[in-house]
């Protein structure tokens, strides 16, 4: 046994001549490893805790439970003759609350138009920009909107034409009284009111800032049905509808899909981002946590015959784990330092790429770090609590 141990030592100090040389070097290398795991654990939590904003952030409007009907060939030519039978029909199912239209789905691409009040020029050098949605009656209603002023639409009133703005626009055009004022879509020509105001709310990803949104009063041009569950039976209610569909257009293809789940596809950079962080960071553990219970054995084994004097001289187990740790830690708390300044930079520079954002959380740098010292300590309590428990006699023997 003492001839095997006297092996590995000269055999370490063959492939190290020079001892301090190499605690230089290795310790080095360890300040790196660590600043690179705590700066990859400290992203990967600022990431996903953005990403979580994202999709619990209150958008101005009622995603949950909302199914987007998408349709397709008898069912399209069916629903503009019986738009409101097939709302009043969806309606009777206990929970099913609400129908609507709409040409865009909230979180798709919508076009970019015009709307230009009666009285004021068309400028088309400097005019902005509007997002259109062509809905029915039933769209606000069913998500949710919150008006401000005026009404929504009337399929008997507005039949004409008629537009819904939100606040951007009012604020774009100027308008200090806008229900009731005349304006004409520039791009389409077409001519209504507007009868409504509504509160600003994302429609489309939380990259980018609200943007002006008209409403136009457009059934015939409402071709995704919006429906409102109730979400108690939400697969009940998607077979009712299919059903239905099946019954006033058969041979129809039912497709749908979930509004949040639309919403949610809008982050998928950010999750795979944040499922590469994970990976590294996995893997960076891993490789740490070799390299600690590496160094751990290594540093108790040329340290036998300290530890055994120590012991002799009535060292206690703690104190002994505590001579063998409290480097490590010390590198650790370095790397700590040194990672939070390089994890914040990149952290902001990438929220930077967003409109709205979550801000960045000190106590995630805290919790991180302490996980990182937990982690660390678990490697190297293993090898250090056996150095510290071994008898004495048998180290000096050896030595």
């Amino acid at each position: 046994m003492a001839l095997k141990k006297t092996w590995k030592v000269t055999y370490t100090y063959l492939l190290f001549e020079n001892y301090k040389d190499y605690q230089t070097i290795n310790s080095n290398l360890r300040d790196f490893q660590y600043d690179f795991w705590v700066s990859d654990n400290l992203t990967k939590e600022q990431i996903d805790s953005n990403g979580d904003y994202f999709k619990n952030k209150d958008l101005g409007f009622d995603k949950e439970n909302v199914v987007a009907i998408y349709t397709y060939g008898n069912f399209a030519d069916v629903l503009p003759q019986k738009r409101d039978y097939i709302y009043d029909e969806l309606k009777k199912h206990p929970e099913i609350i609400n129908a609507g239209g709409t040409s865009t789905l909230i979180g798709n691409i919508s076009s970019v138009e015009f709307l230009l009040p009666d009285g004021k020029e068309y400028d088309s050098n400097n005019r902005g920009f509007m997002r259109f949605f062509r809905s029915d009656q039933g769209l606000i209603p069913t998500l949710g909107i919150e008006l401000l002023e005026g009404r929504n639409f009337d399929s008997v009133i507005d039949s004409s034409g008629a537009f819904v703005v939100n606040e951007k626009v009012v604020e774009m055009l100027e308008l200090e009284d806008p229900i009731g004022t005349n304006a004409t879509n520039m791009a389409m020509r077409t001519q209504g009111k507007i009868v409504g105001v509504m509160k600003d709310f994302n429609f489309a990803s939380l990259h980018n800032p609200i943007e002006p949104l008209v409403l136009t009063y457009r059934p015939q041009m409402s071709n995704i049905i919006v429906v409102k569950l109730a979400g108690g039976e939400i697969q009940k209610s998607l077979n009712y509808i299919e059903n239905f569909v099946q019954e006033i257009a058969p041979g129809s293809l039912f497709t749908y899909d979930f509004l949040d789940d639309r919403l949610n596809n809008l982050y998928v950079s950010e999750d795979k981002m944040g499922t590469i962080f994970k990976i590294f960071s996995a893997m960076a553990i891993f490789i740490s946590c070799l390299g600690l219970y590496g160094l751990a054995a290594y540093s108790a084994e040329l340290r036998t015959k300290e530890i055994g004097i120590r012991k002799a001289f009535g060292a206690s187990i703690p104190e002994i784990l505590y001579l063998l740790s409290k480097a490590y830690f010390i590198l650790i708390f370095i790397a700590f330092l040194i990672a939070i300044p390089i994890s914040n930079y990149f952290v902001t520079e990438w929220l930077n790429n967003f409109a709205y954002q979550v801000e960045v959380n000190w106590r995630i740098f805290i919790v991180s770090g302490l996980a990182v010292a937990a982690i660390a300590f678990i490697a190297v309590f293993g090898q250090s609590y056996y150095a510290a428990k071994s008898n004495p006699s048998n180290s000096l023997r050896v030595e």
